[in-house]
């Protein structure tokens, strides 16, 4: 459902959603791959879930991780660094948001 609305929300509503995240880490044969995990619910159903994998080429899983279902392909991609910078108080992340 990526870019979709769930059915029964709407666009501006104003319904509170519980967002839960996690990652798990796997094994894989070129490093090891990260998956971001969330699931977002409203009146205690989930409405969506999303997960996004991630190869860190030339890294190690934890001892005993499992092997990774995902065959991330490598190719000869440069490696690189994102940095995201999180506001550190609520009122500055949602600055230009609506009130509620």
């Amino acid at each position: 459902m990526h870019g979709l609305l769930p059915a029964g929300l709407l666009l501006g509503d104003r319904r509170a959603l519980d967002l839960e995240v996690w990652a798990e880490r796997f094994a894989h044969p070129r490093g090891a791959t990260v998956d971001l995990c969330a699931s977002v619910s409203a009146g205690g159903a989930e409405v969506w879930r999303g997960r996004s994998t991630h190869l860190a080429r030339g890294a190690r899983a934890p001892e005993g991780a499992p092997a990774s279902d995902v065959d991330v392909p490598v190719g000869d991609l440069p490696a690189g660094t994102i940095r995201w910078r999180v506001p550190a108080t609520p009122a500055a992340a949602t600055r230009g948001c609506p009130a509620t």
